[in-house]
């Protein structure tokens, strides 16, 4: 029987993977580090286990061997290099998650595709990935180990709705009770690709088993366009209520929010994607859910989690009062979201928690 070892198995994508692996009739593994809940098929052998811990993997699978690894862990090459010390012992083929972001926007009317000029500067979470990329083409040139390298754009699921530099909670709380929304007037107008994690699962579980992928770089991002502006107000559609956007110069978003930076600057570009590469390999593939249709049905499912959200809800209101938009502190917060609220409010404790953060996640943004 056909066999799959999912790395980071209950992220956004990686709950869809293991479900489209388990409909197509293979036998699963799910490596996850056990912090987050997640209903799997039944039939999936779930291990709680770092998965960038080489002495832990190999303990653990000791004894298995999979007809693939896919590594949805991995960002940069020194994460890569971590997970090829065992990845060997136990299948002949690697599976990396990279990211449609390494490619450079394409000119006004072309789309990008997988030969399109790589990004050399700016946000750094591309940048790591091209850098781990750089490092398989010297695996696959080696030839001691199949690699196939996979680019999705922003995927969409439960877990995660994608709003320009924004993500679901962030918004959908703030539609929910009528209370305004900054965004940078450049990121409203582009045109982006968002592609729901049930599409992009089933063709990342196709590639990691088809043969044709081999020493292969395939997009996986769905054909169609929207505005960012379209999207929200999908999701304010879904709620029946309307959404109170706000725009102003990008320059001006991200002045107040620099730990955005990166985002923003790959939301403003008009990104419209090619998927002859995918048809090359999986001439039958296609992408069955529509933007409005996925978000729609993901809203419903979505749940959303009330604590976080009152630093941001400071930072949002920040923003639009230094854009002299009236944004009065929200109503009911308990002491404790009374001082997130607070930080996000303040310019200066708004500046150390991205310091801190950015600290943490290793300059992520």
């Amino acid at each position: 029987m056909t066999s799959l070892l999912v790395l980071g198995a209950t992220g956004i994508i990686g709950t869809h993977i293991v479900s489209a692996a388990v409909e197509a009739g293979v036998r699963v593994t799910a490596v996850s580090r056990g912090n987050r809940p997640a209903r799997f098929p039944d039939g999936v052998r779930r291990v709680a286990v770092d998965g960038r811990d080489p002495t832990s993997m190999e303990g653990v699978l000791a004894g298995s061997q999979f007809d693939a690894v896919i590594d949805l862990l991995s960002f940069g090459p020194e994460h890569v290099s971590m997970t090829l010390n065992w990845v060997r012992r136990f299948s002949d083929r690697y599976v990396f998650i990279s990211s449609a972001t390494v490619s450079e926007s394409a000119p006004p009317g072309a789309v990008i595709d997988e030969n399109s000029p790589l990004v050399n500067s700016g946000w750094s979470y591309p940048l790591k990935k091209v850098a781990a990329e750089q490092l398989l083409g010297d695996v696959i040139a080696d030839g001691d180990l199949d690699v196939v390298i996979v680019r999705p754009y922003i995927i969409y699921s439960e877990q995660r709705l994608a709003f320009g530099p924004w993500e679901s909670d962030e918004v959908m709380a703030r539609i929910r009770s009528g209370r305004p929304i900054a965004l940078p007037q450049e990121v409203a107008v582009a045109r982006t690709s968002v592609t729901h994690a049930a599409d992009a699962a089933r063709a990342v579980v196709a590639l990691s088993l088809a043969p044709g992928a081999s020493g292969a770089t395939v997009q996986v991002a769905s054909p169609e366009t929207v505005t960012w502006r379209e999207i929200f107000d999908i999701a304010a559609d879904a709620v029946g209520a309307p959404v109170d956007l706000h725009t102003m110069p990008e320059s001006q978003f991200i002045a107040a929010l620099p730990h955005l930076s990166g985002k923003v600057g790959d939301r403003v570009k008009d990104r419209a994607f090619s998927t002859a590469g995918l048809e090359q390999v999986l001439p039958d593939f296609r992408f069955d859910i529509g933007v409005g249709e996925g978000y729609r049905e993901i809203i419903d499912q979505a749940t959303p989690r009330r604590h976080p959200l009152t630093r941001i809800d400071g930072v949002h209101d920040r923003l639009l009062s230094e854009t002299g938009v009236r944004a009065p502190a929200p109503r009911g917060l308990q002491l404790r979201e009374h001082a997130r609220y607070a930080i996000g409010r303040s310019r200066a404790l708004s500046e150390l928690h991205a310091t801190l953060r950015r600290a943490h996640l290793g300059n992520y943004n």
